[in-house]
């Protein structure tokens, strides 16, 4: 029997999309590493992949959030995602 998800709550996707956000904002920084080395000190270089990680966490989160909220408001007009659990 197929199981509904109802609601998301927000804090906890955002709480789980921060880090998601930043992982991936580092992978993405990666081609760049010898430019940024390049043309930087290593504390400006270690600075600059902070605010990158930092940065691409925060959007995440905002953007998983603000889609939670979609969510939210769609599954409770026209229902929830359905899921099939096995026991």
């Amino acid at each position: 029997m197929p199981t509904e998800i109802e609601h998301v709550d927000v804090p906890s996707v955002f709480r789980v999309a921060v880090p998601l956000g930043a992982t991936a904002a580092l992978i993405g920084v990666v081609p760049f590493l010898f430019e940024f080395m390049a043309a930087r000190t290593v504390g400006r270089f270690v600075l600059d992949l902070l605010v990158v990680a930092g940065a691409g966490g925060v959007t995440a989160g905002i953007v998983a959030a603000a889609l939670a909220v979609v969510y939210n408001a769609t599954a409770q007009r026209i229902g929830g995602i359905e899921l099939a659990l096995s026991r």
